[in-house]
């Protein structure tokens, strides 16, 4: 499809990961039921050659899709070089709106001036696999990431929460930078990393990811529950108690 990944609107847009090219139909199938962003996770489907990841990639180009090499020390399963990723990346990048990149990743720079020579938006993204940042960190990574004033960037940050202290300082950044382009997740089976899930594309995060072919990252909620987050129609036991705990 092309274009850039525009993300400053109203509510949170519905995405979904994908490691496998889609069966025929399946894309319309699930935009009909309210997917709207497909994340290709290169890592995940060892697509580790440029000529492998812009087959697979272009099989997506019928809607928004965001090309992942996601890192194995944030999650993913890219342990090559950065050479390496930069050209599978740029490879991936003609049949898709966005490439993800880790802010803390060497290549991070280089991804993203192709990512603009190419006319599309780069993600910068960060992993807490451990537990979530605190208000402050995440306060400096957006301050950096935006200080340039460039279009076309997308500050993504999830984080393991377990406890409503970590859901609070992960709610309070995103009050105070949701008229910025972010996607905050919180990452967890725990009952306060999944009412995070309903919650959060309302205080701001402009991606909520769901689960369809599999789940990407622990505590993913359905298609049908995503969607139903991201419109603001749902309220459930779990998200009355951790808001009444997060005051």
């Amino acid at each position: 499809m092309g274009g850039e990944l525009k993300l400053l609107q109203s509510r949170a847009r519905v995405a979904a990961s994908f490691w496998r090219a889609p069966a025929a139909g399946e894309l319309q199938k699930l935009r009909a039921r309210g997917l709207e962003i497909a994340e290709v996770r290169l890592d995940l489907a060892r697509a580790q050659t440029p000529s492998a990841a812009a087959v697979l990639a272009e099989k997506f180009c019928e809607m928004p899709a965001v090309a992942t090499l996601r890192a194995a020390g944030e999650g993913g399963k890219w342990r090559g070089t950065s050479r390496a990723r930069c050209a599978i990346l740029k490879a991936a990048l003609p049949f898709v709106c966005a490439a993800d990149i880790e802010c803390a990743a060497r290549e991070a720079k280089t991804v993203a001036a192709m990512a603009r020579a190419a006319g599309k938006t780069v993600i910068f993204s960060r992993h807490n696999l451990s537990g979530a940042d605190s208000p402050g960190e995440m306060r400096a990574l957006a301050e950096k990431v935006f200080s340039g004033g460039e279009k076309n960037i997308v500050l993504k940050i999830a984080c393991r929460i377990r406890a409503v202290s970590e859901y609070r300082a992960m709610a309070e950044f995103l009050r105070e930078w949701r008229s910025f382009p972010i996607v905050v997740i919180g990452i967890g089976e725990s009952e306060i990393a999944r009412a995070s899930r309903r919650s959060f594309p309302r205080l701001g995060s402009k991606i909520a990811f769901a689960a369809v072919a599999g789940k990407s990252a622990p505590g993913q909620l359905s298609l049908a529950e995503t969607v139903l987050a991201c419109r603001g129609k749902t309220k459930t036991k779990t998200q009355t108690k951790t808001k009444k705990a997060a005051r």
